[in-house]
């Protein structure tokens, strides 16, 4: 009995200092953040006729079309090994050399990951792209995930990064609503907007806004609510002196479903709103492509299922050229990115 006792007592000791880690260590950012902008470029004030944007989902350079995910239904928890990590994210910035954009928006970009074996993913990027100006924040920073518990995620650091061929004049993080319910609080992303701000010739401003909504909300709870904040943000906009384009990954169906689209979609890939009041602002995406696969195995063209869930949110002071996914067949990541060319009225 005074062995068991002991056990016992022991158990609950390492439970408390557990519970006491986590509560000690959980990143709490402020509503509002000023961040650091690496101004890097010798570009000063955009010209205000044409710019172009591209958004791209990484995967944290370890959801390859050979991957699965156990969130999803997969047994996957970390990316293959250090060199497919790496392979995966030269690839993307492959394509971001290719493409030459002005302006990206990526999200899931790992910097100190026991799942991506603590690459610096935004090193990678930013040193290639070695001109461009840059802003990140965290919205992943926990010191210990448990799970999966034959393979925890353990230390997790992933930020948003945007990255911009001119001048950056500021950048801004805005939390937004996330999962309050314990212990989802301590161990999901903490989702922001991160805000950037680029002069124009014309003495007016384009603001950038890069995106990652909640995914796992099966209710759509906390995505209504973070829709509702994006909703107060742009009824705020000065559309008189600043033009606005949020991209990234929404975790919305972006297209228009059918009933056998709402028997098969995922419980975290939730409808965008048909009444969000955006005063006239317009979601832009690319039909004839789907930007994101299922995880539950790996990649099968024609039988993993896909959707539309990345695109942009465009203020009607712009005028859409082009918008355009670029089929990569899911080679080095979940996601597929898309392009956007607009003009400035």
């Amino acid at each position: 009995m005074y062995i068991l006792k002991k056990i016992i007592s022991l158990i609950l000791l390492c439970l408390i200092g557990v519970v006491t880690f986590i509560l000690a260590t959980d990143y709490k950012p402020n509503a509002i953040e000023k961040l650091d902008v690496a101004n890097r470029s010798d570009k000063e004030n955009a010209p205000s006729k044409e710019m172009t944007i591209g958004i791209f989902n990484i995967g944290y350079g370890g959801l390859d079309a050979s991957q699965d995910f156990f969130m999803d239904g997969g047994t996957g928890s970390r990316s293959k090994s250090p060199e497919k990590t790496k392979e995966n994210v030269s690839k993307s910035i492959a394509f971001l050399q290719k493409k030459d954009a002005d302006v990206y928006l990526l999200q899931e970009v790992d910097i100190d990951s026991k799942r991506t074996y603590n690459i610096n993913e935004q090193l990678m990027i930013t040193d290639t792209l070695a001109t461009y100006d840059y802003a990140a924040t965290p919205y992943y920073k926990v010191p210990f995930v448990p799970v999966p518990l034959r393979a925890p995620y353990g230390k997790v650091e992933m930020n948003l990064l945007t990255v911009s061929r001119y001048k950056m004049s500021e950048g801004t993080r805005y939390a937004l609503p996330i999962d309050e319910s314990i212990p989802n609080k301590y161990f999901y992303l903490d989702r922001c907007l991160m805000e950037t701000v680029i002069p124009l010739d014309n003495e007016k401003e384009l603001v950038v806004i890069n995106v990652h909504l909640s995914a796992y909300d099966k209710a759509g709870k906390v995505k209504e609510a973070q829709l509702e904040w994006i909703e107060n943000y742009i009824a705020a906009a000065d559309l008189e002196n600043k033009y606005y384009i949020f991209g990234g990954d929404w975790n919305l169906i972006m297209t228009d479903t059918s009933i056998e689209d709402l028997e098969n979609q995922r419980d975290y890939w939730l409808e965008k709103p048909a009444d969000f009041k955006g005063r006239g602002f317009e979601w832009i995406y690319d039909e004839r492509v789907n930007t994101v696969r299922e995880l539950d195995a790996p990649y099968k063209k024609g039988e993993t299922f896909e959707r539309v869930i990345d695109g942009y949110l465009v203020s009607p002071n712009l005028e859409v050229v082009s918008v355009e996914t670029a089929d990569l067949g899911f080679e080095s990541s979940d996601h597929n990115p898309v392009m956007l060319e607009v003009k400035f009225k």
